[in-house]
């Protein structure tokens, strides 16, 4: 997880969850929620422009625990979604 910064837009990560399957469940407070309809993980993380390694470190092990990705496609997909998101600015 090098190549990943220690904290990185949600929108970026949101971008990854949903080019990977996962669907944003429509909720109400200080949490958005996703859910993968083929292996049923559930994603939820806070309401808050940056997420840290704490967060992105959970997201890696849900994702690849439950079959969904291996953490190293994960980082490289987010990777990608930065790099893009430098290359706009």
């Amino acid at each position: 997880m090098s190549r990943i910064p220690e904290r990185v837009e949600l929108r970026e990560v949101e971008t990854v969850m949903r080019r990977i399957g996962f669907r944003r469940i429509r909720t109400t407070g200080l949490h958005l929620v996703f859910y993968h309809p083929d292996t049923h993980a559930t994603v939820i993380l806070p309401r808050t422009r940056y997420l840290g390694l704490a967060h992105l470190s959970q997201i890696r092990r849900i994702v690849d625990e439950s079959g969904t990705l291996l953490k190293e496609e994960f980082d490289e997909l987010l990777g990608e979604e930065i790099a893009r998101g430098f290359d706009e600015q």
